[in-house]
């Protein structure tokens, strides 16, 4: 599959080999550019950043649902692609771990400035997707 950082959908091989690609321009140095699936550096690249567009392409196998960026190190990086394979699921327990804890801060920064009429069903929806990362948690297969 070709992904390109910033789009939606992504094609797939029958053999799960998953090429992304990326653009980089930092103004001036070298940075390293990571290849991150599901949390994890997995490879490495280095550029010279002289405010010129850089083609990077990392190959890496993906064999099982994932989600993949890029990031220039230490200081950003593009937002997630998402890579199902045979149908399944993401179930990585530290991504949903991440993801549940977001929710708490989301909430604690978030619920001061919501309305008292709306509060109620505010936490509610905030509920739900605690359950629903719970739940990946409890049945995540740690791969």
């Amino acid at each position: 599959m070709r992904l390109v950082p910033g789009l939606r959908k992504a094609r797939s091989c029958s053999n799960h080999t998953g090429i992304l690609s990326g653009h980089a321009s930092e103004p001036h140095g070298k940075f390293r550019v990571e290849l991150i699936v599901n949390g994890f550096a997995v490879d490495t690249t280095e550029i010279i950043a002289d405010g010129k567009w850089k083609d990077i392409t990392f190959t890496y196998p993906v064999t099982h649902s994932s989600w993949i960026a890029l990031r220039i190190y230490p200081s950003s990086h593009t937002n997630p692609v998402f890579v199902i394979v045979d149908g399944k699921p993401i179930d990585e327990r530290k991504s949903a771990e991440w993801c549940r804890q977001a929710v708490d801060q989301c909430w604690k920064m978030k619920q001061a400035n919501i309305r008292p009429e709306e509060r109620t069903a505010a936490e509610a929806a905030y509920d739900e997707a605690r359950k629903v990362y719970d739940k990946i948690i409890r049945e995540a297969s740690d791969q």
